[in-house]
C-alpha cells in the first residue's frame, strides 16, 4: 500500500520525513500507520543528529518504541507493529516520496468525488455534477503535480516563426491605430490585459476593439466575453454600438436598420460574440471549459479575470489566488486563443495619466509576469473628457514606429458611440 511505502520512506531518510510529513492526508491512513507515523517523529525528535533509522538504527528504533513509547502493550499488537514495520521498510525501498504522495492526494480527491456522487444521485445535492467533477478532477491534478502533456516541441521551420512573428496579414489587428502600431496584431498565445481605475472606460475600450476584431475572425469563429462587471444587457448595449457606431438614442429609433447594419459588420453572424454573464451564477473554469467545448473560439475576453471562482488552492492568500487565476488566462491563451483581461488599477492610479505596472490592484509581480503587453488608461480630473493610452510592458513585435513601443497616447474617446479610440 502507498502509506506503507510512506512510512518506509520515512525510515530510510529524515530528510524526506522532514519534507513530507505535514502534507500526508491523515485521515487516509489506517490507525496503525499513524502511530507507527508518531513512533517516527518521536524517534527523530530525541536523536536530532541522525539521519535515518533503517539501516543503521532500526535495533535502536524498535528498542526505543517497545521500552519508551508502548511499555504497556501486549506481545502480539508489538508483534503486529512489528511486521507493519518490516512491510513498510520493504514497500519504501522502491518507491519515491512524490509518487506516493501523489496517490494518497488522488485517494482523497477520489473519495470525495464518490461522496458528491452519492450525496447527487440521493437528491441531496443540487448541482451541475459534470461540470463540478471536472472541476474536482483539475483541483485534484494541480494538488497531485499532474500536468496534461501535450506536444511541447516546438519546430524550428523559420517560415511558420516568421510568419507567426512578422507577418501584418494574420492575427486580429486593433482598431485604435496607436494600439495597432505600439502592438501589431494578436495571435494564439498572446495574453493582453486593459487596466485602469474606476470609471476610466475600460468596458468601452474593450467593446471598442472586441467588436472590430469579431469582423475579422473566419466564419463560424466566435469571441467568448465573460462579463463579470456591469449589467449583461448594458455591456451588450455597448458592444452594439461600437459594431456599428451609433449612439443608443439613435440605436432605439431605427432598430430594424441597427441589426442589419450589427449584422452587416459581423459578416452576417448575429451570435459572432457570445456574451457569458455572471447574474446567473460565477463564472468558473467549468463553465469556462464548457463553452470552449460548445464553440470554435477565436477570441477570449474577461472583464474582469480576477473574479473568476474556483481558485481555491491558496485560501486566504488573494495574492496566491491572483497569480493561480492569472496563471490561468495564461494557459487559456496559449491552449486556445488570444486572451484580453481587464482589471483594476490602485487607488492611488485616480488621475494618473501615466499609469505604471506597480499600479495594478492586488498585486506585487504575481501578475504582470504572466502578460505579453500591459495597456493602462490614464484621466487628468480637470480634463474629463480625456482618456491616457499608456503601454508599460509590451513583449509583442512592434510593427510601427519603435518608438511607440512603450507608447504615451492621449485620445478622446468617443464613449456615446463606444468607440475608445479610431
Amino acid at each position: 500500500m502507498s502509506d506503507h511505502a510512506l512510512i518506509g520512506l520515512f525510515l530510510h531518510k529524515r530528510e524526506v520525513y522532514d519534507k513530507y510529513e505535514s502534507t500526508v492526508p491523515q485521515h487516509l491512513l489506517e490507525p496503525e500507520t499513524q502511530a507507527i507515523m508518531e513512533d517516527i517523529g518521536k524517534w527523530y525528535a530525541k536523536n536530532q543528529h541522525e539521519t535515518e533509522i533503517v539501516p543503521r538504527n532500526i535495533a535502536a528504533f524498535w528498542e526505543y518504541c517497545k521500552l519508551v513509547l508502548h511499555p504497556n502493550l501486549a506481545a502480539p499488537k508489538l508483534e503486529a507493529i512489528k511486521v507493519l514495520v518490516k512491510k513498510s521498510v520493504a514497500a519504501g525501498a522502491s518507491a519515491s516520496a512524490a509518487q506516493i504522495l501523489q496517490s494518497l492526494v488522488l485517494r482523497d480527491h477520489a473519495g470525495r468525488m464518490a461522496e458528491k456522487c452519492d450525496r447527487y444521485s440521493s437528491g441531496q445535492l443540487a448541482c451541475n455534477l459534470y461540470d463540478e467533477l471536472l472541476d474536482d478532477v483539475e483541483q485534484a491534478q494541480q494538488q497531485a503535480g499532474i500536468h496534461t502533456s501535450h506536444s511541447q516541441e516546438v519546430s524550428f521551420d523559420l517560415n511558420r516563426i516568421m510568419d507567426s512573428i512578422c507577418n501584418l496579414s494574420t492575427g486580429l489587428h486593433w482598431r485604435s491605430p496607436n494600439l495597432e502600431m505600439a502592438l501589431g496584431p494578436i495571435r494564439k498565445g498572446n495574453f493582453i490585459m486593459f487596466a485602469g481605475f474606476v470609471d476610466s472606460g475600460k468596458t468601452t475600450l474593450l467593446a471598442s476593439e472586441v467588436s472590430y476584431m469579431a469582423s475579422q475572425l473566419p466564419p463560424g469563429k466566435k469571441v467568448l466575453y465573460f462579463n463579470n462587471e456591469e449589467g449583461g444587457d448594458t455591456v451588450a448595449a455597448k458592444l452594439v454600438q461600437a459594431t456599428i457606431g451609433w449612439t443608443v438614442e439613435d440605436i432605439d429609433k431605427n432598430r430594424v436598420l441597427a441589426e442589419r447594419h450589427r449584422l452587416k459588420n459581423l459578416n452576417g453572424e448575429g451570435d459572432k460574440i457570445v456574451l457569458i454573464d455572471s447574474a446567473d451564477g460565477p463564472i468558473t473554469p467549468g463553465l469556462i471549459r464548457k463553452k470552449l467545448r460548445q464553440y470554435d473560439v477565436g477570441l477570449m475576453v474577461f472583464d474582469q479575470l480576477y473574479k473568476v471562482k474556483g481558485f481555491k488552492r491558496h485560501g486566504d492568500d488573494k495574492l496566491g489566488q491572483i497569480q493561480d487565476i492569472f496563471e490561468y488566462g495564461r494557459n487559456l491563451a496559449k491552449a486556445h486563443c488570444p486572451v484580453i483581461a481587464v482589471h483594476q488599477a490602485r487607488g492611488d492610479a485616480n488621475g494618473c495619466e501615466k499609469i505604471e505596472m506597480h499600479q495594478l490592484a492586488g498585486s506585487q509581480q504575481a501578475l504582470q509576469g504572466e502578460l505579453d503587453a500591459i495597456i493602462t488608461i490614464g484621466r487628468n480630473l480637470n480634463m474629463p473628457g480625456m482618456r491616457y493610452l499608456y503601454v508599460p510592458k509590451n513583449k509583442l513585435p512592434t510593427p510601427g514606429d519603435p518608438n511607440s513601443r512603450n507608447g504615451f497616447f492621449e485620445i478622446e474617446p468617443k464613449f456615446a458611440i463606444a468607440r475608445f479610440d479610431e
